[in-house]
């Protein structure tokens, strides 16, 4: 995961908009404080505030899907880690703020929604 492109919504408070990026899979994230330079590479999975709903997904595909809210989106994925509840979408990590349920396992497809997405 990599910094594709900052948007300074502050620089004096280090807020931003930040672009993250697999090559494949894109997403807006906002940052306070932010951190990170163009082209970093993010090490840690992104948070998830605010998600609702993680189920089992019939959809076997990954799906990163802009909701109308800033920051906010349909995640598709598989899960990751269970035992912290991070979630992949291509190589993107998105650590939720949700257990993952008892009954899926690492490499199972999960469905939900998140109000916003932060590094």
């Amino acid at each position: 995961m990599i910094v594709k492109n900052i948007v300074w919504l502050d620089k004096d408070d280090n807020e931003a908009e930040l672009e993250v990026s697999d090559g494949q899979w894109n997403c807006l994230v906002y940052s306070m404080p932010c951190s990170v330079k163009l082209s970093q590479e993010v090490p840690e999975p992104l948070s998830c505030n605010g998600d609702y709903g993680i189920t089992s997904s019939d959809v076997k595909d990954f799906l990163l899907r802009k909701m109308c809210s800033p920051y906010s989106y349909e995640i598709v994925g598989q899960v990751h880690n269970k035992e912290k509840s991070i979630i992949r979408v291509g190589n993107l990590l998105f650590a939720t703020d949700s257990e993952v349920p008892g009954d899926l396992n690492n490499g199972d497809w999960v469905q939900f929604v998140t109000d916003r997405l932060t590094y």
